[in-house]
């Protein structure tokens, strides 16, 4: 009896200590979420700690959790919608990512080492990744005005009817706002004024800018 007693503590003992490495692998664990500045989630967002891959990313809440054997010191979000976000880690169990609306995010593809761990990004594909409309409207488009309150005009045209706005033509439609066009999927923009404007009658008289994105 003593010895199966003994064989008993000797094979409890072993699990114990191989629960307690369980528990013992993961010495940080993070959670959070990441949205937008309007608070829409930011899904399927990749996240590197300390630029290493983590092979997380964001559900369709925007949140993730973080199992990780060491603390970081840095976390980065890559969105192909928001571009890149870089957080300060300073230990905190959750944490909140906020990609700000209206800040440019540009990248070079090339050089940034979380671009080249990221698998799913091809090394000849566009290397400036832009977080709204307004931001690619400002750093690729001439002969437009961005404001800080992105209010868009056309350069060298007077207001009409008390208003500034140009008329936009999204893949062949009119549209009022322009906010949720993704600005990594547009294919070309094309600014006209004048003579060219006016083939759209009053509507044009502040402008047309013409969006086409890939289908």
């Amino acid at each position: 009896m003593l010895r199966y007693f003994k064989i008993y503590n000797s094979v409890f003992f072993v699990f114990v200590i191989l629960g307690l490495g369980a528990q013992n692998k993961f010495k940080t664990i993070i959670k959070g979420n990441v949205m937008d500045s309007i608070g829409r989630p930011v899904i399927n967002a990749s996240i590197f700690a300390d630029d290493i891959t983590t092979k997380i990313k964001t559900d369709s809440k925007g949140e993730f959790k973080l199992k990780l054997k060491s603390k970081p010191t840095k976390l980065t979000f890559l969105s192909s919608s928001y571009g890149l976000k870089e957080v300060s880690y300073k230990g905190e169990k959750e944490i909140q990512v906020i990609y700000v609306r209206d800040s440019l995010n540009i990248k070079l593809a090339l050089n940034s080492p979380i671009k080249k761990r990221a698998r799913r990004y091809k090394k000849d594909e566009v290397s400036i990744v832009f977080n709204t409309i307004y931001d690619y409207l400002r750093a690729r488009v001439s002969g437009v005005q961005v404001r800080g309150d992105n209010k868009v005009i056309v350069r060298g045209i007077g207001t009409f009817n008390s208003s500034t706005d140009p008329l936009f033509i999204v893949n062949g439609a009119p549209v009022i706002n322009i906010i949720d066009i993704n600005p990594n999927q547009i294919e070309s923009v094309t600014v006209l004024k004048d003579s060219k404007a006016a083939d759209y009658g009053f509507r044009g008289a502040n402008g047309v800018i013409i969006i086409t994105l890939i289908k």
